[in-house]
């Protein structure tokens, strides 16, 4: 069992001791590494290969500001192929009305997707992020740079790595869920003015 961090900064003490805590979990052999490659899907992909190349039969994957509420190797003995603990994330322009979403999504196209309903318990969906991953062994092994991000003829970015990566994996017939009771905190920066904007435009009362 391979936990990792692809680790662009600093690292969160919530998420630190809950590394440890995994760690210590007498159901599995757990290693912990970290990697700090540039870009972040550089991290991602170096860490697929090491999880197959060492031999790992799950591998589960944090980003350095998202910190589960339980304990995702609970995740295991449901045997599936790619599990996400779902964060909230700021996307005013995808949910105008409710900006803050858990980042399940359906998949609608090229860069067409929406919020996935219902919102509990084990659901299968088309995308989920990157942030909190458990993937089975027989995913990184079939798909050889899972995070390879998608490019246009311009060599415009088409999607993220974590969409490029749920796309990969459906294509090569594996399934993507969620568990919703398996959350996570998402400690991200987000531009206040940008949340106050949205409140006045959104939230505004008129008090004359």
């Amino acid at each position: 069992m391979l936990i990792t961090v692809p680790c662009c900064g600093s690292l969160r003490a919530e998420l630190a001791a809950t590394l440890i805590a995994l760690s210590r979990d007498p159901r599995y052999e757990i290693s912990v590494r970290f990697q700090n490659e540039r870009p972040y899907e550089h991290s991602l992909n170096l860490l697929a290969r090491q999880a197959d190349e060492s031999g790992y039969d799950w591998w589960l994957t944090f980003d350095d500001d998202q910190v589960p509420y339980g304990n995702p190797l609970d995740l295991i003995e449901l045997d599936l192929d790619v599990v996400s603990c779902p964060a909230p994330i700021w996307m005013p322009d995808k949910s105008p009305k409710c900006p803050v979403v858990w980042n399940a999504f359906d998949d609608l196209g090229p860069s067409e997707f929406r919020t996935h309903q219902p919102q509990k318990g084990l659901q299968e969906v088309g995308i989920t992020g990157s942030g909190a991953l458990l993937i089975a062994r027989r995913v990184f092994t079939e798909i050889e740079h899972p995070f390879l991000i998608d490019w246009d003829s311009q060599g415009r970015k088409l999607s993220g790595p974590d969409i490029a990566f749920c796309r990969r994996a459906r294509a090569a017939g594996f399934k993507i869920w969620v568990h919703f009771d398996y959350p996570c905190r998402h400690y991200c920066v987000t531009d206040v003015a940008e949340i106050g904007t949205w409140i006045a435009k959104n939230l505004a009362v008129d008090h004359g």
